[in-house]
């Protein structure tokens, strides 16, 4: 079973190993761990995490941008030794799945994902990619985007309820503030 539920202060020290090694493992560029650790900090972003056997195998945060038609997700990291086990299509869907059910607008979702994470964002749900970014560090960044329709989002809801995935439905998606800057 996989438990997906909001991250606590507690779940720090598991995050950060997760996200070294992410790093170890050549799937996560060393230089944004800062900003990974802020946010987890972040009041404005809700982090879920990952549990499966007992242990926190992932985690993954969403927000809202000005209002609520465009959604990030940011920092969908699985452990190593617990991928391809089903733990990143659940927490990638449970972040879809938090969305606004009052689609009487347009709500798109965004993701800037790395080389080796673009195939799982395409293939899982079928993100669509908009540009691609080369960073400072010669880090290669794919943003992509997926337009959240009823359908997309009740088939979400369905896949988390029929699995066997543990989810509180009570939890809420902040929103920012500001523009969303492509």
């Amino acid at each position: 079973m996989i438990s997906i539920r909001p991250y606590t202060e507690v779940d720090r020290e598991a995050c950060v190993g997760i996200y070294s090694a992410v790093h170890e493992a050549g799937q996560i560029p060393k230089q944004y761990f800062s900003e990974f650790g802020d946010v987890l900090d972040s009041q404005d972003m809700l982090t879920l995490v990952a549990v499966a056997d007992g242990e926190i195998a992932g985690c993954g945060s969403v927000n809202y941008y000005s209002d609520d038609t465009f959604a990030q997700l940011s920092y969908g990291l699985i452990h190593p030794h617990m991928q391809r086990r089903g733990i990143g299509s659940a927490l990638l869907i449970s972040r879809i799945a938090l969305l606004s059910s009052a689609l009487d607008h347009a709500c798109d979702i965004g993701i800037s994902a790395t080389t080796h994470s673009r195939p799982f964002f395409t293939k899982v749900v079928g993100f669509g990619e908009q540009s691609h970014d080369t960073d400072e560090y010669g880090n290669t960044f794919y943003n992509l985007y997926l337009s959240l329709s009823a359908d997309l989002l009740k088939s979400s809801r369905e896949y988390l309820r029929e699995g066997d995935i543990e989810m509180s439905w009570d939890i809420e998606v902040p929103i920012i503030l500001t523009e969303f800057q492509v």
